[in-house]
């Protein structure tokens, strides 16, 4: 019989290898330079919107998500696909 692989399994091996990846691109950004390059993504940014679900001057509640993505963090995306797939 063949194997089911479960979709949350893929989804926790992708983001930790990204994870993983990004920090590794992060400590080789100074000896190589094409490492240093980023793309940031913002997803309900918490500055100015209307996500902002408390906000009393002290305290602000407000969901937001940040992901910046560098070489690294794609070189370990695919590092990532490859170990769930084992086709390498």
């Amino acid at each position: 019989m063949r194997k089911r692989r479960s979709g949350l399994i893929l989804i926790i091996t992708i983001i930790g290898s990204m994870i993983a990846g990004g920090f590794i691109g992060d400590l080789l950004k100074d000896y190589i330079s094409i490492f240093s390059y980023n793309y940031p993504i913002s997803i309900f940014n918490s500055q100015g919107n209307q996500w902002n679900i408390i906000n009393l001057n002290v305290v602000k509640l407000s969901f937001g998500m940040l992901i910046n993505i560098n070489l690294g963090s794609i070189l370990g995306l695919f590092l990532g696909l490859g170990i769930f797939y084992k086709k390498w």
